[in-house]
């Protein structure tokens, strides 16, 4: 059998554009894309390599910034990008983690 994972030394770049299946309860739905954010990134720290990128789709608000507050701890650069495609109305944006340190 062969083993793939033998030679893996990790990631650049992980990019989710995750959304959870929203119900228009604000805050269930700020929660939920939380959540999927939060594994993104605890994979990040398994997957990643010195000096990769990791960028994030979330829902704006709650406990958004206890992530970017980690983040900070694991690259060296975090920043917050929002692309002029998405919604005037949406609360979505993206983490961009550059550097993993």
């Amino acid at each position: 059998m062969l083993d793939v994972t033998k030679d893996f030394n990790g990631l650049d770049v992980i990019l989710s554009d995750m959304a959870p299946k929203t119900y228009g309860i604000k805050h269930l739905d700020q929660m939920r894309s939380f959540a999927l954010a939060q594994k993104v990134y605890e994979l990040s720290l398994i997957l990643l390599k010195p000096n990769g990128s990791l960028i994030i789709k979330i829902f704006g608000g709650g406990e958004v910034g206890s992530l970017v507050r980690k983040m900070k701890t694991t690259f060296k650069e975090v920043k917050h990008k929002r692309p002029k495609s998405i919604r005037t109305q949406s609360k979505e944006f993206y983490l961009v983690g550059l550097n993993k340190k």
